[in-house]
């Protein structure tokens, strides 16, 4: 061992020392740092030097001024003769490391014979006092084998930035710069700060070295240097009795320093007077017969409880103490004098735990009289309050007095816990980039199990260590995974695991042997390894890399064996070893059928391996396709219709031309496509309607595609219901009341009816002034329907003054719709109104009759026969924009005076022509339509305003057949005033061509403005 090296360097003083060791298979230098804490020496660093296999012995260290060591001494190994070396480490390196490496300052040319064992006696390593900087080593080598024929070599050397202008810099120091604490208690020391070189920095202060459960906390933690900052440590009942160096370490922006604090931890006396050393019964509380006596268990004196001269009853002595806070054990010994029996005389004592409000005895009754010490323990909880009491007792019988004698009352620490630490196995070996485990178990030797902090030191550069779980209850395990990279030197090291527990700490060591890497390598597959790829089309393989050894290289890809007019592409062309490709295959109409096997070769820059990829080129199959129908089954009720999508898709080959058809039909049902022909890879809509006469029950409907090349069938379920009944309570009112309806003002019930022998009268033969109605709610069928009710008004007056309205209003969706506008006509006849219905919507409808009180012209309305009809059959294709939904008139051509209207028969929209105010003559509006297959009837619902006479202003309706040439009047000249709305129809015949003209005429007087609405028109 080179002898010991001191160094002030102003914030802190380091004495440095270096010996050799063994090192795995060979011998390094084993070097330590010790830093002076209030004049006692402690650990401040430590490392073990051995890169390699090689001998490395007769060190030197020495630290120049910035703090930075070097480390010379021999070096040699089987192939090596003696030479010298040196490396060192920066003061900023990580601890424990000689991170810059060696350099040799002469390689030997020969090895010492004949049998000498001394070798460099005065090697030394020094700092020139010139600089501080300059490091110079004396050191022998051998020219050639000899024994006297040494020499010596002198070197000098010095570490980048030693001597250079000093920047920002400060020291730091405490003050106290010990502490001594009671257990559970805390202290402050002073942390300061002072600029020695440049400008003042932010500093952040940190402290370690802390025994368990004890803390520090800076106020600042942060400060500017040349300031300070208050360190309070804390201890806690269970921080173990004894000494410990805190380190204080602040981190500036371009320094970092440290100073030391001494801590002291001391245990916590709570009997008081235990040994009764005070020669009284200071602490305690005493009744009865007491005294101090010379008979003692330790020390001089004890505590006599009774006497020697017999006493009447119980005497005692008492003491109340908080235990510890991390608990303990109360002791004590007693001594006993009783030559009477246990059923008169006895010792006993007690323990009352205050905290909890229970009591234990620790000295059941007992009577000998052997003269021994006894002692008697108990446990203890932290912080809780107890009270012991001793007792003595005699019955005061002249002939057997009984005392006893007390002594060492005392509470002591829970027993420290200690452990063992093993590792399995005790040696890695491993190639440089990879990893390695080892089992690290720790074992309870004595106490209590404790939390133990596992950690590694002693690593090569570029290895690191890691612990899963980094600390465990002692007698539990982790696992220690060491891991180099490709950096990392080859060589043996010694790897301290060291296990830091609240009370002990142990260490073992792991020997760690690095080889060097093998070169880098790589494996190539595929997947899949066979692909199937028809003429004119492609299939893909991904091609895999995996490191198989060192580190990852390039690969280029390539591929050879392909058959005629086939190529093979990579996505990406070169990658990097661990990555993938993908492959493409792709073969041309006129590539053959057969088998083939592409071999597809990564080239890398140090390996290059191939993989195969078999391909199967097959001939193209026919074209096909595939047809479905979303829903595949629906259920309608009789009188009503349904679509289904029925949807095609190209299974092979090129699309084709696909014709519809559907078998299975109930009676009285019928199917319609739209289109009829499709292109495969398209859809078409089926509307399936039923008849009132269509059975009821389920069917299965066959719906083929036929194609140019194949023909295929899917199946979809009908189920046919019978319509619920009528919603609508006592629509007729042939229960002679208004059950099911709420009125207002004046109603009853006539005998003049639409059909059967009731309906309702809202308002009256004589005047009544205002509204009357009534009303109902209702929810519309799931499927929906149409609305319908007859009234028949008698108005004898003007609709300014006198009318019947109705309203139905959508509380679904808050919206409410005129069905019958202000009207006033006398003796109008029965009349329809019917308005569509959204299914599951609820709905208020409202029947109104207003009169204004005037004598001479009562009014009112006739209601009857209110119900709800299946929907309507959807229209089939051929009419555009039939219910105006757009919201405009596309698809039609207008003429004259038309709009919009949102009064309508079904939807939100009606076509208008003419208008409110006076027109000129005809306003028309028509589409020319050619009905498709299924198609048989065209309807058209219409609302004429017309307060005119039919010589004058009217609506009138034609049907043209432009493929026959000839027309049907619809509708012919009407005028009329009821708003009512009205639908009218004709025949078509599917395939030809129509024109459908719907006409307004007015005769411009302003007193009578006639227009017409037109809505929901439709094939069936």
């Amino acid at each position: 061992m080179y002898r010991l090296s001191y160094r002030n360097l102003g914030d802190h003083e380091s004495l440095l020392v270096d010996h050799s060791v063994t090192a795995g298979s060979s011998t390094g230098i084993r070097w330590y740092e010790l830093r002076l804490a209030s004049g006692s020496p402690v650990l401040y660093q430590q490392g073990t030097y051995a890169p390699d296999s090689d001998f490395r012995w007769m060190g030197s260290a020495a630290l120049d001024q910035a703090g930075d060591m070097a480390v010379g001494y021999s070096k040699s190994s089987a192939t090596t003769h003696p030479s010298i070396a040196y490396a060192g480490r920066l003061a900023g390196d990580p601890a424990g490391q000689l991170a810059t490496g060696e350099g040799v300052v002469i390689v030997g040319a020969g090895s010492q014979i004949g049998g000498l064992s001394r070798w460099g006696d005065y090697s030394s390593m020094s700092i020139d006092p010139a600089d501080d900087c300059t490091f110079w080593y004396v050191n022998e080598y051998l020219p050639a084998d000899g024994s006297f024929n040494w020499r010596t070599r002198i070197a000098s050397f010095k570490f980048p930035g030693c001597g250079a202008p000093p920047g920002d810099d400060f020291s730091i120091s405490a003050s106290p710069a010990s502490l001594s604490l009671l257990q559970g208690n805390s202290g402050t020391s002073t942390i300061s700060t002072a600029v020695t070189s440049g400008n003042a920095q932010s500093v952040s202060l940190a402290a370690a070295g802390l025994p368990a459960g004890a803390t520090a906390t800076f106020s600042p933690a942060s400060m500017t240097a040349g300031g300070s900052s208050t360190m309070t440590v804390a201890t806690a009942g269970a921080t173990p009795i004894g000494t410990y160096s805190i380190t204080v370490t602040g981190t500036g922006v371009g320094a970092t320093h440290s100073t030391a604090v001494a801590l002291t931890v001391t245990g916590t006396t709570v009997i008081v007077n235990g040994g009764f050393e005070t020669g009284d019964y200071t602490g305690w509380t005493r009744a009865g017969t007491t005294s101090i006596a010379g008979v003692f268990h330790s020390g001089a004196l004890s505590a006599m409880v009774g006497g020697s001269s017999p006493t009447n009853g119980d005497s005692s002595i008492a003491q109340s103490f908080v235990a510890p806070a991390a608990g303990g054990t109360l002791s004590f010994f007693y001594n006993l004098k009783c030559p009477d029996s246990i059923y008169f005389d006895w010792a006993t004592a007690t323990l009352r735990d205050n905290t909890a409000g229970s009591t234990a005895t620790l000295l059941p009754h007992v009577c000998s009289n052997n003269n021994r010490w006894v002692q008697v323990s108990s446990s203890l909880v932290g912080t809780h309050s107890y009270s012991l009491t001793l007792v003595s007792h005699d019955d005061n019988y002249p002939g057997d007095a009984t005392y006893t004698l007390y002594d060492d009352v005392a509470v002591s620490a829970p027993a420290s816990g200690d452990f063992s630490i093993s590792l399995n196995p005790s040696s890695l070996t491993l190639q440089a980039g990879s990893s390695a485990t080892s089992t690290v178990s720790t074992l309870l030797s004595s106490g209590s199990a404790q939390t133990i902090s596992l950690a590694a030191t002693g690593l090569p550069a570029g290895a690191s260590a890691a612990f899963n779980p980094a600390s465990v209850n002692s007698g539990s395990s982790s696992t220690l995974t060491v891991s180099t990279t490709t950096s990392t030197p080859p060589g043996s090291y010694s790897v301290t695991v060291t296990g830091t527990g609240t009370s002990a700490t142990h260490s073992t060591t792991l020997g760690l042997t690095v080889s060097a890497p093998p070169p880098p390598d790589f494996s190539i597959s595929a997947n899949p390894a066979s692909v199937s790829v028809q003429q004119g089309a492609s299939a893909t393989s991904v091609i895999s890399t995996a490191v198989t050894a060192g580190g990852s290289q390039s690969i280029t890809l390539s591929a050879i064996g392909l058959p005629a007019d086939a190529t093979a592409s990579f996505n990406p062309a070169t990658t990097n070893a661990g990555s993938s490709s993908t492959l493409t295959l792709a073969a041309a109409a006129t590539t053959p059928v057969g088998s083939y096997t592409v071999t597809v070769t990564g080239t890398g820059t140090s390996a290059t391996h191939s993989t195969s990829v078999s391909m199967t080129v097959t001939a193209p199959p026919p074209p096909d396709f595939s047809i479905s129908a979303s829903p595949a089954s629906l259920s309608l009720s009789q009188g009503a219709s349904g679509t289904s999508t029925i949807s095609t898709a190209v299974t092979s080959g090129a699309a084709q031309s696909v014709s519809l058809s559907a078998s299975g039909l109930p009676a009285a049902a019928s199917a319609t496509f739209s289109p009829a022909t499709i292109t495969a890879g398209g859809s078409s809509t089926l509307t399936l309607g039923t008849a009132a006469a269509t059975p009821a029950g389920s069917y299965t409907i066959a719906v083929t595609g036929t194609g140019s090349s194949a023909t295929h069938s899917t199946s979809l379920t009908l189920t046919v219901t019978v319509p619920s009944s009528n919603p609508i309570v006592n629509g007729g009112f042939e229960t002679g009341d208004f059950s099911g309806w709420t009125r207002a003002g004046t109603t009853s019930i006539s005998g003049v009816a639409h059909s059967g022998t009731h309906s309702a009268m809202l308002g009256a033969a004589a005047a009544t002034n205002g509204d009357s109605s009534i009303s109902q709610a209702f929810s519309a069928p799931a499927a929906g329907g149409v609305l319908t009710f007859f009234y028949n008004l008698r108005c004898p007056d003007t609709v300014s003054y006198d009318w019947a309205t109705a309203t139905l209003r959508d509380s679904t969706t808050g919206t409410t719709s005129t069905l019958l506008p202000h009207v006033c006509a006398n003796n109008s006849g029965w009349t329809a109104i019917s308005a569509s219905l959204t299914g599951g919507d609820t709905y208020t409808l409202t029947l109104v009759s207003h009169d204004d009180g005037f004598a001479g012209d009562p009014t009112y309305t006739l209601f009857d026969d209110v119900a709800i009809g299946p929907p309507p059959p959807p229209s089939l294709p051929g009419i555009t924009n039939g219910d105006f939904e757009t919201g405009n008139l596309s698809g039609w051509s207008t003429s004259g005076s038309t709009s919009i209207s949102s009064a309508a028969h079904g939807g939100g929209f009606s076509g208008v022509a003419g208008a409110a105010s006076a027109t000129n003559g005809d306003s028309t509006i028509s589409q020319t339509f050619t009905p498709g297959a299924g198609a048989s009837q065209v309807s058209v619902w219409y609302s004429n305003v017309c307060h005119d006479t039919v010589t004058f202003d009217w609506v009138k309706v034609t049907l043209t057949d432009n493929s026959a040439t000839s027309t049907t009047v619809l509708v012919p000249n009407t005028c009329s005033s009821s708003t009512a709305w009205t639908m009218a129809s004709g025949p078509v015949v599917p395939g030809h061509s129509y024109t459908l003209t719907l006409l307004n005429h007015d005769d411009n007087l302003a007193g009578d403005p006639t227009f017409t609405r037109f809505d929901d028109i439709t094939l069936t």
